[in-house]
């Protein structure tokens, strides 16, 4: 089972978006020509809230204007995960794709919500496509999860 999981907030225009997709439509590509018929895809946009769509085509071609809580995403696959049981059946892999900004400016809320998926999940990717608005520091998202040492805990091998 993977997940991909896009923010379509009002801070991802241009080439944070353009950046993601791409990334998203070469994982998607990859999947479907490697494994055909043998892996689901799931598709999470986020805002402030986050909805799970139908397809690919409604994921890639879907934008909006709002604030972000990357927080959503992250229950939304852990609410999935839990009430379809799939941990049970399934290797369970997801690919997040970000600018950084959250209003969750200290990760209390997106934190937690990212432990639980690190509990279950074969992998986890997390890209940051920094923006034209913000300079060249951390994003939010960089920022606590840096502080929160789950890198250190949970790094690759």
């Amino acid at each position: 089972m993977v997940f991909l999981l896009r923010d379509y907030s009002g801070s991802m225009t241009g080439k944070p978006t353009e950046v993601v997709v791409t990334q998203h439509v070469l994982i998607y590509s990859w999947l479907l020509y490697q494994y055909e018929k043998q892996v689901e895809t799931r598709f999470i946009l986020h805002d402030t809230e986050a909805k799970e769509v139908p397809d690919f085509y409604t994921y890639y071609n879907s934008s909006v204007a709002g604030g972000t809580r990357i927080e959503s995403a992250y229950r939304l696959v852990n609410k999935i995960v839990e009430e379809e049981n799939l941990e049970r059946d399934y290797n369970i892999y997801v690919f997040h794709g970000t600018d950084g900004d959250d209003w969750d400016s200290d990760g209390s809320k997106t934190i937690p919500e990212l432990q639980k998926m690190l509990g279950y999940c074969n992998r986890i990717g997390i890209t940051i496509a920094q923006g034209a608005m913000r300079g060249s520091g951390d994003s939010t998202l960089e920022r606590y999860i840096k502080n929160s040492r789950l890198l250190e805990e949970f790094g690759s091998n």
